[in-house]
């Protein structure tokens, strides 16, 4: 994490503690949604510290709040904004009015830390057409 940024609030439960991080990765399930989204948005905040994402980038990002009109949001936004959330809500259980919003905010991390979402640059992926005449 850049020096200055709040620790981000990851849903802990005291049986998580005395786990080894990867054990706490490993665990996270939905019965909580706000600890999956947590574990989510910890694997993400890995990618970008470990160099594999960028805080820049652009993601898919449907149903959050920091997309765009076309659907995409920095990972920045999408951290700061789940963050945000967690704070607030921290045990969100089936029937739970925000479990909707958090699965959006927790789809959108796991869909790009298996980096299926983030916008290519111009020039990444070079494509090449070819015309034949009937």
């Amino acid at each position: 994490m850049a020096a200055g940024n709040a620790l981000p609030h990851l849903v802990y439960t005291h049986r998580y503690i005395r786990q080894p991080p990867n054990g706490w990765l490993l665990s996270g399930n939905a019965v909580n949604m706000a600890h999956m989204l947590s574990v989510q948005m910890a694997a993400m905040y890995l990618n970008v510290y470990n160099g594999a994402g960028e805080r820049g980038a652009l993601v898919y990002t449907p149903g959050t709040q920091s997309a765009n009109a076309a659907g995409f949001a920095t990972v920045n936004a999408l951290l700061t904004e789940a963050n945000t959330e967690l704070a607030v809500h921290g045990v969100v259980l089936a029937g739970d009015p925000n479990r909707t919003y958090q699965e959006a905010l927790k789809n959108a991390f796991d869909k790009a830390n298996n980096n299926t979402t983030f916008v290519q640059p111009p020039g990444t992926c070079p494509v090449s057409f070819t015309c034949s005449n009937p």
